[in-house]
């Protein structure tokens, strides 16, 4: 997916939704887009709104930096909750 796009699907995802989807939205852009794509969702979730990001990016899975209150993987046919 061209940056281009790939930065108006993440402004979208934020334009009116009560629940953001994200599904790579890092993918080839990483460093570019991390640090406003944390403000958003930092800023979605002040305001009570939850964010699903879906990703298979170890890097972005592992960033401390990412506020996440859960986290899960996919396993199977279910979802299990990641602790760490």
């Amino acid at each position: 997916m061209p940056v281009d796009l790939q930065r108006a699907a993440c402004a979208g995802a934020f334009l009116g939704n009560p629940v953001p989807l994200l599904e790579e939205p890092t993918f080839g852009v990483y460093p570019d887009l991390l640090v406003p794509l944390i403000h958003a969702i930092r800023w979605a979730r002040s305001r009570g709104s939850a964010v699903l990001w879906l990703t298979a990016a170890a890097a972005v899975w592992n960033a401390p930096s990412l506020p996440a209150t859960s986290r899960y993987r996919l396993v199977g046919r279910q979802f299990m909750e990641v602790y760490r």
